[in-house]
């Protein structure tokens, strides 16, 4: 600081000096002073202002490096990733904000976006939340070389290629950031699994003994937004990412659920009034000819409002962060009127329930449902397990390990929505599901569509060459029905034969409908 100020000085006096100069041969030549002079000494004359401007533009140079030394070295050290690493620069929030912002300034007339990514690579809920650990500061310490060596200390770009788009990071409550210039969102998107791609050969290359998951969020600022709105949103577009095991979320303004604290309250009033109530959708298996199962889906029976479905309530409750609370309280329930039909000798059907993905991922989840059955002296067969197919590839060594556990138990995993989304045929013979649901957009134009009808044959085909019992979902009509039995299907979940219905009637249809011969089992 010292330095810089007093370069300041010298370019403050330097500068004066030569203006004076300056001025003073202009007015001295007006007046014909130099008239008839010899040319040397007119050059001799002149020289005091030229030394001066010199003088001017060097200790300007000096104090504007200084300047951009000094802020430099000001954003660096910042963070504590443990000794040894005191010459790198490991970018803390504050300081980052100050770099970016005179980054902005500085390209505020060019026409180029403003990207920000915020991005982790481990999920806090498989290995650890605080940043501090010895292993997450040996990663991040590692994360942080590597985004260095890559935007910096590259030999492969020149001067002018690291400082065209102005690659500047930081470290933040566990989030990494990245700000630049001149990225589209595909350019951005690409750039996410470059980076995804270069951690995986790094964790492999050091021998880092962690779970790694990377997972990006994006947001593309506008000129008048504000670098810390502009770290929220990317950290909450990597929040989605997170929850939807995504690799990359682009930020838009409609991914927000606003919950109003009135209403985190009405959701909580809700769940200690039990007016979550669970609605019961039973499956009819072609080959047996009798319903087999049910699947249990949530309703909400609001005291005004009336009955509302999950589309209303799930994203209020995810933001309000309840959805632990709710999925808890949901199997409960479950298991409270699986309970009550044993008691009463009434027919029993084992049930599926879906969970949110990371709670089938949370340390304790084995351990919830194993206490709930004990509980509720169950059968654990009388449960069964829906995930959907990009859970399972989250991370495919704890998946496989839970669903063998939950198979050891005699609990059935199903795998929801096959077909959809990161369809993997290989995951059909590497996780240990039970079972496969195909998607409702599947079966809805099978009768019309001849291609529909061939991708449907295919997809049971490859449930059964696996050994796999094959759901289908959503069908309505006979029509359907007569198609996929003809396909081989195993189970129907439709509308057919019954729609989602609360406990009671769900109680009655199992005793008497017109889809069974004989009724209710004795």
């Amino acid at each position: 600081m010292q330095k810089r100020r007093v370069m300041r000085i010298f370019a403050i006096v330097t500068g004066i000096l030569s203006l004076g100069a300056l001025l003073t041969d202009v007015l001295l030549a007006y007046f014909g002073f130099y008239s008839g002079m010899n040319p040397l000494f007119i050059v001799l004359t002149f020289l005091p202002t030229l030394v001066s401007f010199v003088a001017f533009v060097s200790f300007t140079s000096l104090y504007v490096s200084e300047k951009r030394e000094n802020n430099s070295r000001i954003a660096q050290i910042s963070y504590d990733f443990g000794p040894g690493k005191t010459t790198n620069e490991y970018y803390t929030l504050p300081l980052f904000q100050l770099l970016v912002n005179s980054h902005r300034r500085r390209m505020r007339h060019r026409n180029q976006s403003q990207m920000l990514i915020a991005f982790t690579g481990v999920r806090d809920s498989l290995l650890f939340y605080n940043s501090h650990t010895p292993l997450s500061i040996s990663f991040n310490r590692e994360v942080m070389d590597y985004l260095q060596n890559r935007f910096f200390k590259n030999p492969k770009l020149t001067n002018k290629e690291k400082r065209s788009r102005d690659i500047t990071y930081c470290f933040n409550r566990g989030n990494f950031l990245l700000f630049g210039f001149g990225y589209t969102q595909k350019e951005a998107v690409d750039l996410c699994q470059s980076i995804s791609d270069d951690l995986f050969k790094l964790v492999a290359k050091k021998e880092l003994h962690i779970q790694l998951m990377p997972v990006f969020g994006i947001r593309f600022l506008d000129k008048d937004t504000s670098i810390i709105q502009g770290v929220e949103d990317a950290a909450y577009a990597r929040e989605i990412s997170d929850k939807g095991f995504e690799l990359t979320t682009v930020y838009k303004p409609s991914l927000r659920v606003d919950v109003r604290e009135d209403e985190v309250e009405e959701i909580k009033r809700a769940l200690q009034n039990h007016e979550f109530v669970v609605y019961y959708q039973p499956k009819f298996n072609l080959k047996e000819n009798r319903f087999t199962s049910s699947e249990a889906l949530m309703r909400w029976n609001h005291p005004t409002k009336g009955l509302l479905g999950p589309t209303y309530f799930v994203p209020k409750v995810s933001e309000a962060g309840l959805t632990h609370e709710l999925d808890v309280y949901g199997f409960n329930e479950v298991l409270k009127d699986l309970s009550e039909q044993k008691k009463r000798g009434r027919r029993v059907l084992p049930v599926s329930l879906n969970f949110a993905l990371y709670e089938f991922y949370s340390q304790n989840f084995l351990s919830l449902i194993e206490d709930s059955l004990a509980k509720y002296n169950l059968d654990p067969k009388l449960i069964q397990i829906e995930i959907t197919e990009t859970t399972s590839q989250a991370n495919p060594f704890v998946s496989v390990s839970l669903i063998k556990k939950l198979k050891e138990k005699g609990i059935r995993v199903l795998m929801d929505d096959f077909g959809i989304g990161y369809s993997n045929i290989g995951n059909l013979s590497r996780v240990p599901f039970d079972t496969i649901k195909l998607d409702k957009s599947y079966i809805d134009p099978i009768v019309s569509d001849s291609k529909a009808r061939e991708v449907v044959r295919l997809l049971i085909s490859l449930g059964k060459i696996n050994n796999l019992e094959v759901i289908a979902e959503g069908a309505d009509n006979r029509d359907q029905v007569e198609i996929l039995k003809d396909f081989g299907c195993d189970v129907i979940q439709g509308y057919y034969f019954a729609k989602p219905m609360p406990y009671e009637d769900y109680v009655n249809f199992l005793r008497k409908n017109p889809f069974e011969k004989g009724g209710e089992e004795k």
